[in-house]
């Protein structure tokens, strides 16, 4: 019995210290150590991958990203949110905070990384396929995008704007359209669009194809000319059958020359309608331009603009526009660079004042 006094206790020890020692094994912890990787800056519109390779344990673990951005989850496509390299897309300039959990037998360590998007997007070159430019710069006062560059829209392509959008023009770039320009807005109140420089551009070239722009601020435009051509404007028409599809409260500012100049007739109908121009001469182009006015015309000329100066036809084959009438606006002034001879009605709502070429014949069909 005395042995047996003895022998208890001490098994009763040794049970003790076991237990306790499994007890123990069980609640250490794992040296999980999550590493989200360095912060980032990076240009918007890039894709970005995130790294937390360097995260480590004891033991196999998951990983585990959320994001925390004030920008939409869903608008930057967060893939491969449970594996080391997720990856999303910077659509516009400022802060994207992305936590990293990684997750073993209960136990968790967590991580943080910011990423910045800033500066503006450089643009210029051959358009190669259909582009949408968005809006990426929060703050409205700094660009989004920067032409550096002429920017050619080819044939075929088109280039669509987004509300908001801001273009700077670093020189005297220009814009080519072969294809389409627009910042349609499928019929609803479309905020502005700029296009600006510091010291002056060339302006927009549609030579041969189309333009549909509405809320469009042109500024420093006509600054210097484009190959091929005589004189520079904000917006020039040449080549075969170049159009405008819409054209309305749009707003030039500080041309350096005409802030419209066709040097061929532009397809379109009533599509010209309340629209600030900036420049002494504020368009220059055929006569046909005339029908490119809304009859309700609202555009906004300068204080002391000279005159819209149109150009003729020869005096033996004449101009004609397709609804068989001439309607110039109240209180406009038109100059005629030719001989004008009408072979459509023409009207006016009176005040009106015309020039005519020095040494040149004019005939209206009636008046």
């Amino acid at each position: 019995m005395k042995n047996l006094k003895i022998y208890i206790p001490i098994a009763f020890i040794i049970i003790t210290i076991l237990f306790s020692g499994c007890k123990k094994d069980e609640t250490a912890p794992l040296d999980l150590n999550a590493n989200a990787g360095y912060d980032q800056f990076v240009n918007p519109l890039d894709e970005v991958f995130l790294d937390g390779s360097k995260s480590s344990a004891s033991v196999s673990f998951t990983y585990s990203w959320k994001y925390t951005g004030t920008v939409p989850e869903e608008d930057i496509n967060f893939e491969n949110t449970t594996t080391a390299t997720p990856s999303f897309k910077a659509t516009e300039n400022g802060l994207y905070t992305f936590a990293l959990t990684i997750s073993a037998e209960g136990q968790k360590s967590e991580d943080v990384v910011i990423v910045t998007a800033s500066g503006a997007l450089g643009l210029g070159g051959i358009l190669t396929q259909d582009t949408i430019l968005t809006n990426i710069e929060n703050d409205p006062e700094f660009p989004d995008y920067l032409l550096g560059s002429d920017l050619i829209i080819p044939e075929g392509i088109t280039l669509t704007i987004e509300e908001n959008v801001r273009i700077q023009i670093n020189g005297e770039y220009g814009i080519v359209v072969n294809g389409t320009l627009t910042n349609a807005s499928n019929g609803e109140y479309f905020e502005d669009v700029e296009f600006t420089s510091v010291n002056g551009w060339k302006g927009i070239l549609v030579d041969g194809g189309a333009i549909d722009l509405s809320d469009v601020i042109i500024e420093k435009a006509g600054a210097s000319i484009f190959e091929g051509h005589e004189e520079a404007a904000a917006i020039l028409f040449s080549g075969e059958n170049p159009q405008i599809t819409r054209f309305d409260r749009n707003e030039f500012r500080n041309s350096f020359s005409y802030d419209i100049l066709g040097e061929t007739e532009i397809s379109g109908y009533r599509t010209v309608s309340s629209n600030i121009f900036s420049f002494s001469i504020p368009i220059k182009a055929r006569m046909n331009f005339m029908d490119l006015f809304f009859s309700d015309e609202k555009n906004v000329f300068p204080q002391d603009y000279q005159y819209i100066q149109l150009i003729p036809n020869d005096i033996e084959t004449g101009d004609i526009l397709p609804d068989n009438r001439w309607y110039f606006f109240y209180h406009k002034r038109y100059y005629f660079d030719g001989s004008f001879r009408s072979r459509s009605e023409a009207y006016s709502s009176g005040g009106v004042t015309f020039f005519i070429k020095e040494c040149t014949l004019k005939r209206f069909i009636t008046f």
